[in-house]
């Protein structure tokens, strides 16, 4: 009775760790970028911010005014979107956000979604 087994070398079994190392730290990445997306969408909405989402999912602080979310939601570009593996992660794409003027983390959020317009509120009630 005769045996059949694969058979590989161990050049292949190099080319195929390195294949799935690789696969394995864009995943890791893409990941981590979501995760800390969310922590920055909290961050925002702590400091007295808003955000809305595509499908036009407002989440905003209590003491954002009307008249700040009505104008951050007219848009000024055609809006991007994000990959589809961050989509099956749960990120999902934003359109607008509202940061108060004293948010020491501006830059950071505008690194981090670069989809999504931003508008700086002045703080008057």
């Amino acid at each position: 009775m005769r045996f059949c087994r694969f058979q590989f070398r161990l050049r292949t079994l190099l080319v195929g760790a390195i294949l799935f190392c690789v696969v394995g730290g864009w995943f890791g990445q893409q990941y981590r970028l979501v995760r800390k997306r969310e922590a920055l969408l909290s961050y925002i909405v702590k400091a007295g911010g808003f955000y809305v989402t595509r499908t036009m999912h407002i989440r905003a602080n209590q003491e954002v005014r009307w008249a700040d979310l009505n104008a951050a939601l007219t848009p000024t570009r055609p809006h991007g979107s994000i990959a589809q593996i961050r989509e099956c992660l749960g990120d999902e794409p934003i359109k607008a956000i509202g940061v108060p003027s004293s948010a020491s983390r501006l830059n950071e959020l505008r690194t981090a979604f670069p989809e999504a317009d931003f508008a700086v509120l002045d703080g008057k009630k």
